[in-house]
């Protein structure tokens, strides 16, 4: 299960606690049954923690790199999983709110229209990309990210040049082409971040 496929957070929540068995290790499942009350309240802890991991996130995502998708994203977790609404996402959907409901009603153009929601939802960027993209792009760096600091884990001793090309050649199987290099250095961005 790859958990930043589709929208990250809710996808791979919803498809792997589909089984009761299962307790979470950093993302990774493993099967353990679930006997006593022990083992439910271990389950239980970790499944919290992960929820709080995810939510704390999307709101660095959303602080740092000043993308509203990620309060979307955010959002549709906490309904789809009964949790709480963080104030920052509240926040965020009161301020659209408001912006979105301040238009004048006149003889707009559609393209006026357009252009006061995506206003208004946060979504205008400069530069390169639309706000999907670069959350996107976002969301791929992050994974690459984590799939080499899951392999450093796995064996510190190993050289982390032969671990960006093994990374590059498993991206490239699931149709990613990203070079070695540019593993390399997103992985030197964003180390000390994740």
């Amino acid at each position: 299960m790859q958990p930043d496929k589709a929208v990250p957070a809710t996808a791979f929540l919803s498809t792997n606690l589909a089984a009761t068995e299962r307790r979470w290790d950093m993302g990774k499942q493993k099967r353990v049954p679930l006997n006593t009350p022990e083992d439910w309240k271990v389950f239980f802890d970790g499944l919290i923690g992960h929820r709080k991991r995810i939510i704390a996130e999307l709101e660095r995502k959303y602080r740092v790199e000043r993308n509203p998708l990620a309060a979307w994203d955010a959002f549709i977790f906490c309904r789809e999983w009964r949790v709480t609404t963080p104030e920052w996402v509240l926040q965020y959907l009161y301020g659209s709110a408001k912006r979105l409901m301040s238009a004048v009603p006149g003889k707009e153009t559609d393209r006026a229209v357009e252009d006061h929601i995506v206003k208004a939802l946060g979504m205008k960027t400069r530069g390169k990309g639309s706000a999907f993209s670069r959350y996107l792009d976002t969301l791929v760096r992050h994974r690459v990210v984590r799939m080499v600091l899951a392999k450093i884990k796995e064996d510190p001793n190993r050289m982390k040049a032969d671990i960006f090309s093994e990374v590059a050649e498993e991206l490239e199987d699931k149709k990613l082409y990203i070079s070695n290099v540019t593993v390399e250095n997103w992985y030197n961005d964003l180390k000390g971040k994740l």
